[in-house]
């Protein structure tokens, strides 16, 4: 299963090449505490919080990607972006969205 993979991994990598609306798979990885190395564009930008949650690359760049990945490799931050992670998924709970979602609809009615 997902989980299962997840559990086995030290860092997720979506460098992806496309206008992602929202990285549904960064939620996956933060939900594992995974720091995740993606691209800088469309929705990944906004949830991956460069050098906190992971690491954000030019698309199309396998340098980057490459340096990236040596980089996550010898970070002696990555415990900390375990943490950051695991807040980072707070942000993105169903209770959460509730919430601001309650706000949009309060303000709109006054």
């Amino acid at each position: 299963s997902l989980d299962e993979l997840l559990l086995k991994c030290d860092v997720l990598l979506a460098p992806s090449v496309w206008y992602e609306p929202f990285g549904r798979v960064v939620i996956d990885a933060y939900k594992h505490a995974l720091p995740v190395i993606g691209s800088a564009t469309g929705g990944l930008k906004e949830i991956i919080k460069d050098n906190v949650t992971g690491l954000l690359i030019k698309p199309n760049s396998i340098p980057e990607l490459k340096k990236a990945m040596v980089d996550m490799h010898n970070s002696s931050c990555k415990e900390e972006m375990l943490l950051n992670c695991r807040e980072e998924l707070n942000t993105f709970s169903i209770e959460t969205q509730i919430e601001k979602f309650e706000e949009v609809y309060k303000d709109l009615i006054h």
